[in-house]
């Protein structure tokens, strides 16, 4: 839902169909966004495990970030 949101801020679908413009991503569009998203998870997982030591800081942050998105792990 967050990468539809997105897509629609920038443009790249509409909200209701006009007979135009698409409503729904690409199978492309959606594969970049998932791997956009799994890198950004990918590195705060690095950074956590790299820099931070209390217990406390959430040490999954890839999941946390995955669930933000809508991304499912394959």
């Amino acid at each position: 839902e967050r990468i539809k949101q997105l897509a629609l801020e920038a443009r790249l679908i509409v909200a209701e169909p006009n007979g135009f413009d698409p409503t729904t991503l690409s199978l492309a569009q959606q594969k970049f966004a998932y791997l956009l998203s799994k890198e950004c998870a990918d590195f705060a997982r690095r950074w956590a495990d790299a820099y931070v030591v209390e217990d406390t800081a959430p040490r999954q942050i890839d999941a946390m970030m995955d669930k933000h998105f809508g991304v499912d792990n394959e």
